[in-house]
């Protein structure tokens, strides 16, 4: 099983789903619309219950209201902002 945003991204098979994430719990939910298309959004949160819900919500936004599931959980420590270290 992978691990990390590149899971995500396998977990979607669309490429990134949102930009890299502050420090939190993020989540990859995936639904299906009425004409039987998934939807894939992401949600965040200070807790691992907070970001499953705004996912949920996200979904219900896209008309995904079939078949919602989370595909994905992972803690950010944060994206990187000075990968050279200078």
């Amino acid at each position: 099983m992978a691990f990390g945003l590149a899971a995500a991204v396998a977990a979607t098979g669309t490429g990134w789903v949102a930009p890299p994430p502050a420090t939190g719990f993020v989540v990859v939910g995936r639904g299906t619309d009425k004409s039987h298309k998934d939807a894939n959004v992401v949600g965040r949160g200070k807790s691992q219950k907070e970001a499953d819900e705004n996912a949920m919500t996200e979904l219900n936004k896209a008309g995904a209201t079939k078949n919602q599931r989370i595909v994905y959980r992972y803690f950010s420590n944060g994206a990187e902002t000075n990968p050279s270290g200078h």
